[in-house]
């Protein structure tokens, strides 16, 4: 009983060792099969020493394999947090991952809501340089239909620390790459020759040395964080023609001794660079290599939002950048790729509904290395066009901003870095100067009628056409109601023009439609150093002043039987300018000012009533008046004798009426209106006069028929 009892637990033991211990040592080669969710298995390998520290939850185990290789054929978890390999010098690859086999080195934990990764120094490797530059020279290999997930955990090695086979797989979140100890030879370098190679944040420490040379290009190779390295971005004669993208670079200020080396038509292109700009290239060989050719782009993605004053997102502020031309310019040209990179670059785009702009990519630096050369880093060959307005990796750029409701408004000095993009807020603020709030509206004009409309017009025309007149230039300026036109401007307005507006920039002349341009209720005049015209017919109905004078608008409305006279009064005598006489209606009249248009006076006249007299003050340039005059008093006291008189000479047609028998009278109705006599004259006195004369010819008509009957 006691034997069976013996057998039975031997066999258990063999069984449990066959289900959960898949490792298995034949000369310096443990191999590992199945699926292991931890080292355990390496336990009681002979070679192996493990040493465990802690229990459950806080146990942390070492397992040392020395000399010996790993050989992974299943699938294999290892938790940095409580497991660590370390390795001696057993021949290369140290860890083998094969055709089918899936190592996971690490993890994702979530903590709180948040997803992290399993830290640790996860594997050490002692050895160093064992040549280059395959999978058999690697520290790890992955090879060809084998799948590496790498989360979180530190690889601390002295040599190729490993090589990626074409149809391998390769997932790195968070890995902490090291290489703090020296090689015999420039070997310390990864190979990457995935074609499905995925990076979601790497950290590459090295001692000065150290490449990630990459054969293929990466899926997805993002927040690379080189450190110390000796070429952070390296790539091989292999590496195919084309480009190589890297979002999140995190290594220009961070001590690699370059963060990219050009080698055999490489292209590079960083997006979100932590630094932007401030990168060190070269030749990938310190001899001055011929093959040390290509280029390289770096791009910072830009978000920008907009609001008004009240935080509300404002839809269709037009964003411009232009970036400069620092002299740096030059087109590559190797192995049949072409990067013309001579042009500006503009960047217009509009805000949406949300007061933001669709993403933009703006250059900020490109290198251009068309042959290999022995330069220095970032000189020579290997000299930076910078696209900021400093020529340097400041990466500074104005973005304007125009839109036809709001004043223009430009964010100045915008350091476009960092490896999130570069996310920017403004507010703007509204334009008082604009009479119509509709563009549409505006840019239906017909014609311009008006200097409100002339403004809202030009507006509306430099929102649609901002680099006219140069970027932050618009056509006015204002001087409270006094529209200023850009300096040489020219404004020609013809009853006849093809197009509303129209702007002639190479001869500084605005164009408008119109039949008389007239003052408005915002702006009166204007002011350019150019000049001012009129073409078949047009008028112009405001005051202005231009290179050929001063000219002034008068305009008095609805004036009756009135003689206008305008006059220079300083002189002795006066000297007449402008004069109608006994003019009714609106009168208009556009004069040059005389020298000191100080002088000027407006005088109105009217038989019977008070005269009005006003100074035009100098800078009144349209001068616009509605004068009532004012009746003189003593033609109110002439009215009311009149009106006595009147009555008087009716009561006497009356009597002599009754001498010949009151024969009949015409029918004549009046009825009058009188005013006080502490009134001043008035029309209604005028036309109670009238009635009564009337009736007394009427009844003296009577009396003269009468008496020619008799």
């Amino acid at each position: 009983m006691i034997r069976k009892t013996t057998i039975l637990i031997c066999y258990y033991c063999f069984l449990l060792q066959t289900m959960y211990a898949n490792f298995t040592l034949a000369g310096n080669v443990i191999t590992q099969t199945g699926v292991d969710t931890n080292l355990s298995g390496l336990t009681g390998i002979a070679g192996v020493t493990v040493i465990s520290n802690g229990t459950g939850a806080n146990q942390f185990i070492t397992y040392n394999l020395g000399n010996l290789r790993l050989v992974i054929q299943g699938t294999l978890t290892h938790n940095p947090e409580q497991e660590q390999l370390l390795f001696n010098n057993p021949g290369n690859p140290i860890i083998d991952i094969q055709n089918g086999a899936t190592y996971n080195l690490g993890e994702d934990v979530v903590v709180n809501g948040i997803t992290r990764q399993r830290l640790g120094l996860g594997i050490f490797i002692s050895s160093t340089d064992a040549g280059c530059c395959n999978a058999n020279n690697a520290a790890i290999a992955i090879r060809n239909g084998a799948t590496w997930n790498w989360r979180g955990a530190t690889i601390d090695v002295g040599q190729l620390p490993w090589f990626a086979e074409p149809s391998s797989t390769v997932q790195i979140t968070n890995g902490v790459l090291l290489v703090r100890r020296d090689a015999t030879s420039d070997v310390v370098q990864v190979r990457q020759n995935s074609d499905n190679f995925f990076v979601n944040g790497l950290t590459f420490i090295g001692n000065g040395r150290g490449d990630i040379t990459f054969l293929r290009r990466p899926q997805q190779m993002n927040n690379y964080r080189p450190e110390t390295t000796g070429g952070a971005i390296a790539f091989s004669g292999n590496t195919p023609n084309y480009d190589v993208t890297f979002r999140g670079y995190s290594g220009g200020d961070r001590g690699n001794t370059q963060d990219i080396k050009f080698w055999q038509g490489c292209r590079p292109i960083l997006i979100n660079s932590k630094t932007g700009s401030q990168l060190i290239a070269g030749n990938h060989k310190n001899d001055g290599n011929g093959a040390g050719y290509g280029v390289a782009l770096v791009y910072q993605e830009l978000d920008l939002t907009v609001t008004d004053l009240a935080n509300a997102p404002v839809a269709g502020v037009t964003m411009y950048i232009r970036d400069t031309n620092n002299g740096g310019r030059e087109t590559y040209n190797r192995e049949g790729h072409t990067v013309d990179n001579t042009q500006d670059n503009e960047y217009i785009t509009q805000t949406d509904i949300n007061g933001t702009i669709p993403q933009q990519q703006i250059l900020l630096a490109a290198n251009v290395a068309n042959t290999g050369g022995a330069n220095g880093l970032n000189s020579g060959t290997y000299a930076w066009d910078y696209r900021g307005k400093n020529n340097d990796d400041s990466d500074v750029f104005d973005i304007h901003l125009w839109a036809y409701n709001y004043l223009y408004q430009i964010i100045a000095d915008a350091v476009l870095k960092g490896v999130d993009g570069t996310s920017l807020s403004t507010k703007v603020f509204d334009d008082t100067a604009i009479s119509e709030i509709s563009k549409t509206v505006v840019d239906g004009y017909t014609e311009i009628n008006t200097l409100d409309q002339l403004y809202d017009r030009a507006k509306s025309f430099k929102v649609d056409n901002i680099t006219t007149l140069g970027i932050e230039n618009f056509f006015f300026t204002t001087n409270g109601d006094r529209l200023v036109l850009s300096a040489d401007w020219n404004l020609v307005i013809d009853q006849n023009a093809p197009a509303a507006f129209a702007v002639d920039e190479g001869n500084q002349t605005i164009t408008i439609r119109s039949n008389a341009l007239r003052f408005g209720t915002k702006f009166t005049s204007i002011e350019t150093t150019g000049t001012i015209s009129v073409a078949n017919g047009a008028a112009i109905e405001f005051g202005y002043i231009d290179s050929t004078g001063t000219f002034k608008y008068i305009e008095l409305l609805d004036l009756t039987d009135t003689t206008v006279t305008v006059t220079d009064f300083v002189p002795s005598p006066e000297v007449l300018l402008q004069e109608a006489v006994d003019f009714s209606g609106t009168y208009k009249s556009l004069f040059e000012a005389p020298t000191d248009a100080s002088n000027t006076k407006v005088k109105l006249s009217r038989f019977g009533y008070s005269e009005w007299i006003e100074i035009v003050a100098e800078a009144d340039l349209s001068f616009i008046r509605s004068v009532e005059l004012i009746p003189l008093p003593e033609w109110s006291n002439n009215q009311q004798l009149l009106l006595y008189y009147a009555h008087k000479i009716l009561q006497k047609s009356e009597a002599l009426k009754n001498v010949f028998n009151n024969p009949v009278q015409p029918t004549l109705t009046i009825n009058n209106t009188i005013t006080t006599n502490s009134s001043p004259a008035s029309e209604e006195n005028q036309e109670a006069l009238l009635n009564l004369l009337k009736r007394t010819l009427s009844k003296i008509t009577n009396l003269r028929e009468r008496m020619k009957s008799n």
